[in-house]
């Protein structure tokens, strides 16, 4: 397999020799380059990618083909199965606009088109971006393949965020749910959203390796997370979600109870045979937090559709599981704790994120702040 550089017009291109096929020389192309310097610091990584096969004859490829290739060679093998899901839902509504298409035909129309239609059909502001990224990222890695000369994902005009009044629960309404809830599996659950501002995979993901009862530290490092392929344990994907978040005294009470009820259940199982007091690894250090009655783990759809009917017995307005989160954030700031606190504890990557959630909190802040100094 040999490749060189050659002058056509004022571009330069990469021819590479792949043989003959059909009794005639087969080369390939690439084109676009401006100087025979570019096209020369290219050649090797050209070369390099058709030895190790990443390299395809695009030139009949269509939309769908290069999607369900990069499903199977990148996805599937480099991210959780509920980010599969995602990316699979994207690709089949892609398809639906433009998956016939060839896909060096591919441009900026056709994934304005993908944008709007999914408008149209009335997804969600956050599935459409969802759905967008993902194809994006789809085209990204053609760019890298050498597939696509240019990614088609540029200028495209996606939904506005419209602001909508965020849904929290008051500190009554959440006390009165723990104890509507008491002596159930979902009380440590929804405890531990509302004292900690854990997401849902979260506090599903927590084993007892990562609670600090001593030091009152939970270390957050991983998600309990649901897809098609059933329900797994998943690392969390930013450094800002992996954290370390305080709790109180209450919470360690019934996080202290909730763990004599699970050794128990080990000791009833195992005849007595483990110690679970001689700081050797053990069964406890893997065992999640939040479980059934028999130690076993919940599922993640279940919390959240079981939430819903838990606050309609209670008599409280409907909110999502989510929006416990919410309520957490909201209350401390309420309560003059410091936004950059709050985003720490949520794992927020950026303060703005933060600010920007629970702005509806700052003018009460500024009140309270205008008490303060009086000189």
């Amino acid at each position: 397999m040999r490749g060189s550089v050659i002058k056509k017009g004022d571009k330069w291109y990469i021819s590479v020799y792949l043989g003959m096929k059909n009794g005639k020389k087969h080369r390939k192309w690439y084109s676009g380059y401006d100087s025979r310097e570019a096209a020369e610091i290219d050649l090797p990584n050209i070369l390099l990618d058709i030895q190790k096969g990443i390299v395809v004859d695009a030139s009949t490829m269509k939309a769908s083909e290069f999607f369900d290739q990069w499903l199977a060679d990148h996805v599937v093998p480099n991210t959780s199965p509920s980010t599969v899901d995602k990316y699979r839902a994207a690709v089949k509504a892609a398809n639906v606009v433009f998956g016939h298409e060839r896909i060096q035909k591919i441009t900026p129309q056709h994934m304005q088109r993908f944008v709007n239609t999914l408008v149209k059909e009335g997804k969600a502001r956050h599935t459409v971006i969802s759905y967008y990224t993902a194809i994006k990222s789809a085209m990204v890695k053609a760019v890298k393949w050498r597939i696509i000369l240019h990614n088609p994902c540029i200028d495209i005009t996606l939904p506005k965020e419209k602001k909508k009044a965020m849904k929290t629960l008051t500190a009554e309404e959440v006390s009165h749910l723990l104890k509507s809830v008491e002596g159930t599996p979902m009380h440590l659950v929804i405890f531990l959203a509302a004292s900690c501002g854990l997401r849902r995979g979260e506090i599903l993901g927590l084993t007892w390796r990562h609670v600090d009862l001593v030091n009152r530290v939970i270390h957050v490092t991983d998600a309990w997370t649901q897809s098609t392929q059933g329900v797994q344990m998943a690392s969390l994907k930013t450094d800002s979600s992996h954290r370390s978040v305080d709790f109180n005294d209450s919470v360690k009470q019934v996080l202290e109870r909730q763990k004599a009820v699970q050794e128990d259940f080990i000791r009833q199982r195992e005849g007595n045979v483990i110690r679970l007091s001689d700081g050797r690894r053990h069964e406890m250090d893997d065992q999640q937090v939040c479980t059934w009655q028999d130690n076993e783990p919940m599922r993640p759809d279940y919390v959240s559709k079981t939430f819903k009917k838990l606050l309609k017995e209670a008599d409280i307005r409907p909110v999502r599981f989510h929006d416990l989160r919410h309520t957490h954030a909201t209350l401390l700031m309420k309560a003059g704790v410091s936004p950059k606190v709050v985003q720490e504890r949520l794992g927020h990557s950026d303060i703005k994120v933060t600010l920007g959630l629970y702005s509806h909190v700052i003018p009460s802040m500024q009140r309270e702040a205008a008490e303060i100094l009086h000189f």
